[in-house]
């Protein structure tokens, strides 16, 4: 009996019972910025508010942490209030990054690897309420009244901490359950004269890279567009990258043993956006049928593996650095239903298809290939789950890396055609991955809140 024959997919015309788009977050537009208004006001010993800075970011709410995605204007304006006069010789504003260690004895407790500086405005520059240029005798002392100075420049895009690299700087990472977590902030400093203390505003800033899927291919924009079902990999080859089968050993019922061919597919490009789906096809195949009676749809285990790698050093020269700090999580179960089999040819009957996918949280962390923070993803294929039937290991059958990316791709929108599942409690959950992109940081950061203010 030829296990190997390949049944043909059901017919590309067929609708599914029901779908639901899945839209990517519309980008924030340069002509009109969608978002918030941040003020963050300092009080004098007074209770005056001499010191004021006020920050437009993409947060839906000016209660959240500011957001700025790779790419935006970090705008606002910095006004100070002066009851008498007073020496000031700059205003700055520094973006810092900091990756940050928890309790791991042998890693340093913080490294910053980006810290940008942006002059806002100092004495060399025309007095704050003059359009001429100053006078050179101007020493920086203004006079008592309000002053306002506005200011942009574009997020910060590069690393600068020599020795580091990263195709994009990393997503703001924070989890509870990690050691190990970056972190952004924004310092406005008003640098003032001799013997007097600078006066700083602080404010934790979150930070989304904008990474975009590839592009689905043909046979799948098609259907996307025409709301059908997806072709299958015997009908799109090119749709889909299909993994050298696998041996699954085991016994049916404690007594008699039994072996399963698993043929997985995973759709093609490998970069998904978060907020989409994995779509993906399995075949399984066994001569012993009452083995494959015993695998439905509930009993596929396919997941999607994270793994994050911190390395709390710098690398010199090509040696490779040892990671400080692994950790390795199950964060989503694929959902599965079966298809009608088939009844053309005795081979068929020996082989159950079954479609599936992966619903990836709008929240998950980006693939990331910066030198202090990898965060790596994967497809594996685990042994049955199943009452009746004992797979001989527990080690994933398959491993496939894939790419998480933080935007969908022009083009059609991509559809789910499956319901997500309940939460299995195997997996790592949205509490224990932290919190999502806009969720106030600054009530989570606990401990670290004295390394931030260094």
């Amino acid at each position: 009996m030829d296990l190997d024959a390949p049944p043909n997919y059901r017919p590309p015309s067929t609708l599914p019972p029901s779908f639901t788009e899945v839209r990517s977050p519309p980008p924030i537009g340069e002509a009109g910025r969608q978002g918030s208004v941040h003020q963050f006001p300092q009080e004098s010993s007074a209770g005056e508010k001499s010191l004021a800075l006020t920050l437009w970011s993409s947060a839906s709410s000016k209660k959240h942490t500011p957001l700025f995605f790779e790419g935006d204007d970090i705008e606002g304006s910095v006004s100070l209030k002066l009851a008498k006069a007073e020496y000031v010789q700059a205003i700055k504003i520094a973006v810092r990054g900091k990756l940050i260690s928890g309790s791991t004895a042998s890693a340093p407790p913080m490294l910053t690897f980006l810290d940008f500086s942006h002059t806002v405005w100092d004495r060399d520059m025309p007095h704050p309420q003059s359009l001429t240029p100053t006078h050179p005798q101007f020493d920086g002392k203004l006079s008592p009244g309000e002053y306002t100075w506005p200011f942009s420049f574009i997020f910060p895009s590069g690393v600068t901490l020599a020795g580091c690299h990263a195709s994009h700087l990393p997503h703001t990472f924070l989890e509870r359950d990690l050691n190990g977590n970056v972190q952004y902030e924004l310092v406005l400093r008003l640098v003032r004269g001799k013997f007097k203390p600078d006066k700083k505003i602080r404010t934790m800033v979150a930070h989304i890279p904008r990474i975009v899927a590839m592009p689905p291919l043909p046979l799948r924009q098609r259907a996307y567009l025409q709301n059908t079902v997806l072709f299958g990999p015997d009908d799109d080859a090119e749709g889909w990258l299909t993994l050298s089968p696998t041996m699954v050993y085991g016994k049916v019922f404690n007594n008699r043993p039994a072996e399963v061919k698993c043929v997985l597919s995973i759709s093609q490009p490998l970069s998904y956006a978060r907020g989409t789906v994995i779509p993906c096809y399995l075949k399984i195949m066994s001569l012993d049928s009452q083995t494959l009676d015993l695998l439905t749809s509930s009993s596929i285990d396919v997941r999607l593996r994270r793994s994050v790698n911190f390395y709390f050093g710098v690398s010199k020269g090509n040696k490779k650095l040892t990671p400080t700090q692994t950790q390795t999580d199950d964060i989503e179960a694929a959902v599965w239903r079966s298809l009608p089999p088939m009844r053309a040819s005795s081979s068929v009957q020996s082989m159950r298809q079954f479609e599936g996918e992966i619903h990836l949280p709008k929240d998950l962390q980006p693939t990331s290939d910066f030198s202090l923070l990898t965060i790596e993803y994967s497809v594996v294929l685990l042994p049955f789950a199943v009452t009746g039937f004992s797979a001989r290991n527990s080690e994933p059958s398959l491993a496939q890396p894939v790419d998480i990316v933080t935007e969908c791709a022009p083009g059609p929108r991509h559809i789910q055609y499956l319901p997500r599942a309940a939460r299995n409690s195997r997996l790592k959950s949205p509490t224990q991955r932290g919190t999502s992109d806009e969720v106030d940081l600054m009530t989570n950061i606990g401990s670290f809140n004295g390394l931030l203010m260094g």
